[in-house]
Parts: C-alpha cells; sequence; structure tokens
C-alpha cells in the first residue's frame, strides 16, 4: 500500500507539473514575430534561404540559414533571437564554420531593431550598429554602421531581406 501511495503521488506532481498554464509573455515577444518566415537576400535569390519560425512556447525565434558558395560549398547558420525583459532583444548566431556571435541589449524602437556592439582595434574603439527594419510585407533592410572613437557612423554594407511565399 505504501508503494501504491507513493507511486499515485509522484504520478500526480508529474502530471500537476506538466499542466501547468505556459508563462505569461511580457509584450516585447511580439516584436519577433516579424521574423518568422522564409526569407532570401535580394540579388542571391539563388544562394541564399534563411527559414524562421517559433520556438517551442513562443519565447524565441530560431532561424536556419544556407548559403550556396561560388567555390559549391555550403555555409550553414543557426540564430536565435529573444528578448529579455528589463534587458532588451538578444541575438546569438553559429556557422559551420566555427562563427559565433552574441549581441545583446538591443532595442525596438519606431519599427526598427537596433544592436550595438564595440571593439577595440588597436588604439581605437570601433562601435558596430546593426539595424534591421522597418518591415514590410515584402521584407526588410539589414544595415551595418561602424563608428571609430565616437566619430560619424559609416556604412559598412546594406542588405536588403525579401520574404518568400
Amino acid at each position: 500500500m505504501k508503494r501504491f501511495f507513493l507511486a499515485a503521488l509522484l504520478f500526480g506532481s508529474a502530471h500537476l507539473a506538466i499542466a501547468q498554464d505556459a508563462p505569461e509573455r511580457p509584450p516585447g515577444y511580439d516584436n519577433l514575430e516579424q521574423f518568422v518566415g522564409r526569407w532570401t537576400e535580394q540579388g542571391n535569390e539563388k544562394t541564399f534561404l534563411e527559414v524562421c519560425d517559433w520556438f517551442d512556447g513562443k519565447f524565441h525565434i530560431v532561424c536556419n540559414a544556407e548559403r550556396k558558395r561560388p567555390d559549391g560549398t555550403v555555409g550553414r547558420s543557426l540564430s536565435i533571437l529573444s528578448f529579455v525583459p528589463g534587458q532588451g532583444y538578444v541575438h546569438v548566431g553559429i556557422g559551420n564554420k566555427g562563427s559565433y556571435e552574441t549581441l545583446q541589449h538591443g532595442t525596438f524602437r519606431e519599427g526598427i531593431f537596433e544592436f550595438l556592439s564595440t571593439a577595440k582595434e588597436g588604439n581605437k574603439s570601433i562601435v558596430t550598429r546593426i539595424r534591421i527594419g522597418p518591415f514590410t510585407e515584402r521584407g526588410f533592410p539589414f544595415v551595418v554602421d561602424t563608428s571609430a572613437d565616437g566619430g560619424p557612423w559609416v556604412a559598412a554594407g546594406t542588405t536588403d531581406y525579401v520574404k518568400l511565399k
């Protein structure tokens, strides 16, 4: 009888833990919905594809990308985008050739996600600014600018993402 009671108690506890309601999402997560879909880069439609979707629970977006290189090899990457209440947006990305990046404290204002990162190059402090958006039904721009030692922003690259049907 003691075993039966213990088994019933354990089963009941496990059932309650599984049946709990999912936690409420703060509103910042809703902005990530704009990334969901199949994407390519304008001008690279035949060589680039990125597919982004919600991870279970709808707290994180997971994106898998594939790029066919001119030498015939294929580059793959995985990105995770999320929101951390009180800290902002985060991005973690990895690539199949060992690349890794983390961007934290991102913001979302007027339809644009923005991330800043700082690195040292010799005696200079280089700030990189990544802006994603504004989003339309057709796509969004992905813009990278840099600034050295607090100087003016200099365009480092722009890619226009196009939504596939």
